[in-house]
């Protein structure tokens, strides 16, 4: 999926090499393990980015104790 998203725009500067893809994926194994280590991580996928960021916003909130389900009535 991440490939097929990355892959429609050529603004990608780490990407404009002879193979791309390859790129992509030697990107990823490099960069994976550092993110596995965060506290909160978002799930990409083929949803509109305002979902997204709302989502993203939520966890954030949650993640700090500042969300719906940690105030107090």
């Amino acid at each position: 999926m991440l490939w097929e998203r990355v892959n429609k725009r050529d603004h990608r500067p780490l990407l404009k090499t002879e193979n791309p893809r390859q790129t992509l994926e030697n990107l990823m194994n490099q960069r994976y393990p550092t993110y596995a280590l965060a506290d909160l991580t978002i799930q990409s996928r083929d949803e509109r980015k305002e979902t997204i960021v709302k989502e993203a916003l939520e966890a954030i909130l949650e993640y700090t104790g500042k969300g719906s389900k940690h105030e107090q009535d």
